[in-house]
């Protein structure tokens, strides 16, 4: 794109495109439901609607068309990748609490496993010394 009009930032009057200007292209750029994706891009109503234009107005034209075809191409992705993203982070958190019980569920367990050893320790050596003391005696 060597000419001048066909840079980016530049808008069908040969000036810079300025921050209204580009919310104008944005808001009118083809609107996309969440999950659905654009496949090509959008046919301006402007085309139909306006007189016959050169072909540098119409190259112009393209190019915001195109412009807006990206930006909103470009939000419905991000919007699908924070979708995802919220999703897998409530996954995360649902696996985390899971294991968060499995754990507490465990160590409960060990807990009362080694105060039945102690116990057992405790009457093993309770009965081992009354053994020793009824042989003594």
């Amino acid at each position: 794109m060597g000419n001048a009009a066909a840079k980016e930032g530049e808008n069908g009057h040969g000036g810079p495109m300025e921050e209204s200007d580009r919310d104008a292209v944005v808001s009118s750029g083809p609107q996309l439901a969440v999950g659905q994706m654009a496949c090509s891009p959008p046919e301006s109503p402007r085309n139909s609607q306006s007189p016959r234009m050169s072909a540098p107005q119409k190259k112009d034209l393209n190019i915001t068309d195109l412009e807006a075809y990206t930006m909103t191409s470009e939000e419905a992705i991000k919007v699908k990748f924070e979708t995802f993203e919220s999703h897998m982070e409530e996954k995360m958190r649902s696996l985390f609490a899971e294991f968060s019980i499995w754990a507490d569920h465990l160590a409960r367990r060990n807990h009362n496993k080694e105060k039945l050893q102690i116990g057992e320790t405790i009457l093993k050596s309770m009965a081992t010394s009354s053994l020793i003391q009824t042989l003594h005696a």
